[in-house]
């Protein structure tokens, strides 16, 4: 299975790149997309308001409308697909940026002509993707990935050897958590001051 870089886009997302500008926020892109790749895994990344560059480095993008998926497949498909349903980009409007807007009734902007067939809740766009080519090709991948993957004693095997194995010693072995509650919260207060030292004047103006 080849390796698979996914970005989810949502306005409530916990965004992977808050505090860091672009130029870092790219970097830091980067080195997941390379990490991905080394590694041959699926790697899952979620994000607001990034940038077009960012975007380009992801396999395939997940957008989420009110809980509902309303969109899951090629980033390079995206756009396109949702012009095709009815809305039309800003003026230079990122694909990040059109996509989440599309989830907004006050930010997107419905084609002339479209005005009655568009979309308009997170069920018309659920079940307009189901319908889709986009969602077709997904059902095609799911099933390659069951015929090649599902049911074969070896990997899960593999699996299980290799998730034991990333687990921290002072993690239970029974926790889904690889690292212990006090890690997870120490790695917590680490990126608070991150984030802190990433806006600096903003925080000093408030206090002031």
């Amino acid at each position: 299975m080849k390796p698979l870089l996914l970005f989810s886009a949502s306005h409530r997302a916990h965004s992977s790149t808050r505090g860091l500008d672009s130029s870092t926020a790219l970097e830091f892109a980067t080195a997941v997309r390379t990490a991905t790749d080394i590694r041959g895994i699926t790697t899952a990344f979620t994000a607001y308001q990034a940038s077009e560059s960012v975007c380009k480095l992801f396999d395939k993008i997940c957008l989420i409308y009110e809980g509902r998926m309303v969109y899951f497949g090629p980033t390079n498909l995206a756009r396109q697909y949702f012009i095709d349903l009815g809305f039309e980009p800003a003026n230079r409007q990122t694909t990040p940026d059109f996509l989440v807007a599309v989830t907004d009734p006050n930010a997107r902007n419905v084609r002339k002509g479209f005005e009655n067939r568009a979309p308009r809740t997170a069920d018309d766009f659920a079940r307009r993707f189901l319908e889709s080519d986009v969602a077709t090709i997904n059902e095609q991948d799911m099933d390659s990935y069951r015929k090649d993957f599902v049911g074969k004693d070896d990997l899960a095997k593999s699996y299980t050897r290799q998730a034991r194995k990333e687990h921290a010693n002072t993690a239970r072995k029974s926790s889904p958590y690889i690292v212990s509650l006090s890690m997870q919260t120490w790695a917590v207060i680490i990126r608070r001051f991150q984030i802190l030292n990433g806006s600096i004047a903003p925080q000093v103006a408030q206090i002031l």
